[in-house]
């Protein structure tokens, strides 16, 4: 190799001179590497080669229509999916309930009355309250990736119009009606507008050349479900896209459970096998080993069939039995510890990766198996979790529906006119909790300190505070009168705090009521002089001492 070199440098000193730094490049190369480790490939770990392309590609449309069917099928099948879905809905959505907080209370009775008749009348089919739309909006989300609203305006009737209800009714999309199933990248037209310059379809959301969507289009099913026919397309004013993004250049969302998947399937393939054998091993209760390995023929009165061996080999022990076995036969019975402990760790494994890619804890989905501050974690982690899927919902979905619903209320002069109509707040369920009695005593406190308030306690419970303070006013009420009605009836033997006492105790240890007071006898308080009293008993004094 040297003499090589030597060579080229005698005959080329140019070439010698661009192979010399050539090789210093490649001694550099080899001495640097990668300063991080997981950029390396090698035959142990290769590297992804994931492309850095659009999130909503056609790539990654492939990709996300295959999640999408995945995802409802292990809805249909596995019931770890079918319950955090179930889980999702109830802990997001619940009972919900809009609150107004305008600056005008009697107004704000008016806009809960009529936003709760909207959600009554909300679905544009007539079959579901809105509660119920919101809490499969949220699952469809979580394992679809998206859904859509189609915002419509319809006709009201005269008995609509008499009970003040809203117009607005609203058309759920399901993920799979969003832009077409097989990817077409907006060849289709018919009846869809053709793309303009600078307009791209990505998946059935058109945008403009600034990336904002325009308009979205929208497919129908076969009555098969086997094709997809364009349908309509909708303004993007009138459609409303809740969506969980992952990445900020997303149009599209991606099912919750794309890293799940694999072991979720595995899960229900190993949890197959395994009862397929566990039934095996339960149904032998043990085996008869003897020289020849044969069945011997049994003693009994049957002639009507010939002795088969074979058919012998397995028997049925009834209960109460007493088998005898022959010289140098011995029984052994049949013993299994499957599923082992070892087993159930790691099936515990993959549902907790189930639970991760939800960002929801295992104790959570599967099993409360920890104790004190570890249950108390998981339970505020899956709190967290809700809550930012709340605010997902608001900010997408609620919040612009009835801004809506109101604003035309307004419009039809349904509900007062007043300044700050916009002002209000949803009620979802109570925040998930593995201790309730301490944070009840822990929330007491931070109300008695100021650090918190009654409202956002409210709040967090899925209470209206002002509903609430309600209930107490009228139970307080009644107290005082039921009291009062007690106190008439002792005839003035009770004063109104024993009576309240009297009517409120609830243990049964309560102490002793204690006896009215004896009325004090009165006693003459002589009365002061008055100053003329004064001067006439020192005037008789002076005509004493001068008889005197």
């Amino acid at each position: 190799m040297r003499y090589l070199e030597s060579l080229i440098r005698a005959v080329n000193p140019k070439l010698a001179l661009q192979r010399k730094r050539a090789q210093a490049a490649l001694e550099l190369s080899d001495r640097t590497g990668f300063w991080r480790v997981g950029a390396q490939s090698s035959t142990n770990r290769k590297n992804s080669g994931q492309v850095l392309d659009q999130p909503d590609s056609s790539r990654n449309h492939t990709d996300r229509v295959t999640l999408m069917r995945e995802a409802r099928w292990l809805e249909e099948n596995s019931s770890i999916i079918k319950s955090i879905l179930r889980k999702y809905r109830t802990f997001t959505v619940g009972r919900l309930q809009y609150v107004a907080r305008t600056s005008n209370n009697a107004v704000n009775k008016e806009i809960n009355a009529y936003v709760e008749r909207w959600m009554a009348n909300a679905d544009a089919s007539r079959r579901h309250h809105f509660r119920t739309i919101a809490g499969l909006g949220v699952s469809s989300m979580k394992r679809d990736g998206d859904i859509g609203f189609i915002v419509l305006e319809e006709p009201i009737t005269p008995m609509e119009e008499m009970m003040k209800v809203s117009p607005i009714r609203i058309q759920y999309i399901e993920a799979d009606r969003i832009g077409s199933v097989v990817n077409r990248e907006g060849t289709d037209t018919r009846p869809f507008k053709p793309l303009k310059k600078n307009e791209q379809d990505f998946s059935g959301v058109v945008v403009d050349g600034n990336g904002r969507p325009i308009r979205y289009r929208i497919y129908n099913r076969s009555r098969t479900g086997e094709m997809m026919a364009p349908a309509l397309e909708v303004p993007a004013q009138d459609f409303i896209h809740l969506f969980d993004p992952t990445r900020l250049d997303s149009y599209r969302g991606f099912s919750v459970f794309d890293a799940a998947t694999p072991d979720v399937k595995d899960l229900m393939e190993i949890m197959a096998c395994e009862k397929v054998s566990v039934k095996m091993l339960s149904s032998i209760s043990g085996i008869v080993n003897n020289a020849d390995g044969s069945a011997d023929q049994d003693v009994s009165l049957d002639l009507s069939r010939d002795y088969d061996p074979a058919a012998d080999r397995l028997k049925k022990i009834e209960p109460g039995s007493i088998e005898y076995l022959a010289e140098g036969e011995s029984f052994s019975p049949v013993e299994s510890n499957r599923p082992s402990p070892t087993f159930n760790g790691f099936l515990d494994s993959l549902v907790r990766n189930c639970g991760m890619s939800t960002n929801l804890p295992f104790g959570f989905i599967y099993n409360w198996s920890g104790q004190g501050t570890a249950v108390r974690m998981e339970a505020a982690q899956a709190a967290r979790e809700f809550e930012m899927t709340q605010l997902t919902l608001e900010e997408k979905l609620l919040n612009p529906l009835v801004r809506r619903v109101i604003a035309r209320g307004i419009q039809l002069g349904h509900i007062p006119v007043v300044p700050d109509f916009d002002v209000g707040e949803w009620r979802y369920p109570a925040k998930v909790t593995a201790d309730v009695g301490r944070e009840s005593k822990a929330l007491i406190d931070e109300v008695m300190a100021g650090v918190t308030s009654k409202t956002q306690v409210s709040a967090d419970r899925g209470e209206d505070r002002e509903l609430t303070r309600s209930f107490l006013r009228t139970e307080a009420v009644e107290l005082v009168q039921d009291a009062m009605e007690v106190q008439k009836a002792a005839e003035g033997q009770l004063d109104l705090n024993t009576a309240i006492y009297m009517l409120e105790r609830r243990a049964p240890n309560a102490p002793a009521i204690p006896a009215p007071a004896a009325a004090s006898p009165e006693v003459e308080v002589e009365n002061e002089e008055s100053p003329e009293d004064e001067a006439e008993d020192a005037a008789e004094a002076d005509d004493e001492s001068l008889d005197d």
